[in-house]
Formats: structure tokens, C-alpha cells, sequence
């Protein structure tokens, strides 16, 4: 596939800057020290083009971005199957969670302002996120006007909860800073936000993720259920944290096949 297309997320200014500076560091595909977000776009072949997209955000624990294995190869996957594939490459917080709703709301909004001249129907824009980045993707099904509310979801291993007992420790550090409040942890405990509104929903996890506790997942699916929200969860017994698409994750076949019978029967495809 072609290289992806670079659009910068904020052409003027960001309304909050995230106080890095620099070069970013690049380490083992991962990508530290942003400051300047962008959205790099995989887009269809015009014959197979289903007129629908996905927002990526890749995971890294807020602190570097894994930006090829769960970004790249997500979008080059769904390009493939006739869907826009848009990664997402946000700033990262350092402790202030207003640069990643910031990022976040911008990034469905300039792909909203490209609908036309990507050919995507705004009714089929939808998000996907991998471990902290799915707590973005939930974030906007939760939060994000109705005019812009994202057709539909996709988790892999998502951090749901900024809850002492349910989350990464060290993540919501980078993401809340050290000692955060006990509303901004509600704010991004996902399961506590969930509407009617949230759109459909797909979950696939390990159920030995040392990192991201499988307990904040589930009781995310509970309340996607408890709203009458369609939604499927699979969790795989082994896998641990962060496999993708391009990885040796011994359950990849049948994921992707699950994820893409699951698609078909949604708005894109």
C-alpha cells in the first residue's frame, strides 16, 4: 500500500500545549516526545471503497505511541476490506487529559471536514482503540457530540478505568499525573459514562493481560449491556498485553475473522 497521506490535527494552534519540545524519539517502532499530533490516512482503492472509516488510537501507555503495530497495520488492514484506515497520532498528555480529549475531538472533526474529498459518509466514521487508546475511543462514544458520534467501536485490551483498584497505575500517571482527584478518575472510568447513545461495540482481550486488568473490561461490556447497547466481547485465554495484527498472538486468525464478520453486519460494510 501506498504511504499514508500526513494531515497535521491542529494547522494553527492547539487550544493547550503539552510542553514538550524536540525532536521525537523513535524506539523499537514506538514513538516518544510528540508534541505536533497528525492524522495519517490509509485510504481505500476507489473500486472497493465502502464509503466508511476508522479512527485509530494506538496504545503506548500515554507515555511513547506504538504508532505502526497497533496504528499502521490496523489501517492498512481495514483499507484492504474497502474501510478508510486513520491513525491517530496524538500529543501526548503528560499529565494533563485535556491534550488527549483535545486531540481526540479534532481528529473526528478534520475527518469530518474531509468526508467528502475522502469519499466516507459521516454516518459510517467510527473508532477504534488499542490499551489506553481504546479509553480515547470510549471517551468519545461517551462524550462526543451527536452530530459527530463515532457508528462504532473497536477495543483490543482497553484500559476502561482510572479506578485505584482497575487500572494501570503508571499509565494513569502519564495520563491524570501522580495524584489525581477522585472526579477526574471518575471522568475516565468509562464504565461509570455509558449511554444508549454509545454506539456498537466489539472487545477482544487475553484473559491473563498483566497489564490491563480484565476485570475493568468486563464491567464495561456489563454496562454496555445494562443500556441495551449491541456489543460482543471475546476474551482469549492466553495473549497477554498488547498483540496486534502483526504479531504472534496464537488466537490472530480467528480474531480477525471475528472482527471482520462483525464488521460486515455494521454500518461500513
Amino acid at each position: 500500500m501506498n504511504n499514508p497521506r500526513s494531515i497535521e490535527l491542529w494547522p494553527k494552534q492547539a487550544p493547550h500545549c503539552n510542553g514538550l519540545s524536540g525532536q521525537e524519539i523513535i524506539q523499537d517502532g514506538k514513538i516518544g516526545n510528540i508534541s505536533i499530533g497528525k492524522l495519517l490516512v490509509y485510504l481505500p482503492d476507489n473500486e472497493n471503497n465502502l464509503e466508511g472509516a476508522c479512527l485509530i488510537f494506538p496504545g503506548g501507555g500515554f507515555k511513547m505511541l506504538n504508532l505502526d503495530a497497533m496504528g499502521s497495520v490496523m489501517a492498512e488492514w481495514l483499507a484492504e476490506r474497502g474501510i478508510a484506515g486513520i491513525v491517530v497520532k496524538y500529543r501526548l498528555p503528560v499529565g494533563n487529559p485535556e491534550i488527549i480529549t483535545e486531540d481526540a475531538l479534532q481528529a473526528l472533526k478534520q475527518v469530518h471536514s474531509f468526508a467528502k474529498e475522502w469519499n466516507i459518509k459521516p454516518g459510517k466514521i467510527g473508532v477504534c482503540g488499542y490499551s489506553i487508546g481504546g479509553n480515547t475511543a470510549s471517551w468519545l462514544c461517551n462524550n462526543a457530540p451527536e452530530e459527530l458520534r463515532p457508528a462504532f467501536q473497536i477495543l483490543f485490551y482497553p484500559v476502561e478505568s482510572m479506578l485505584d483498584d482497575q487500572t494501570h497505575v503508571p499509565t494513569r500517571e502519564n495520563f491524570l499525573g501522580k495524584n489525581p482527584d477522585s472526579e477526574t478518575k471518575v471522568r475516565f472510568t468509562h464504565t461509570l459514562g455509558v449511554t444508549e447513545k454509545v454506539p456498537p461495540t466489539f472487545i477482544a482481550l487475553s484473559d491473563n493481560d498483566p497489564v490491563a486488568p480484565v476485570l475493568s473490561t468486563t464491567k464495561y461490556y456489563d454496562a454496555l449491556r445494562k443500556h441495551n447497547v449491541s456489543s460482543c466481547m471475546y476474551i482469549f485465554p492466553i495473549g497477554g498485553h498488547g498483540w496486534t495484527f502483526d504479531s504472534d498472538f496464537p488466537y490472530l486468525e480467528i480474531c480477525k475473522e471475528l472482527l471482520y464478520k462483525w464488521l460486515k453486519v455494521q454500518n461500513p460494510v
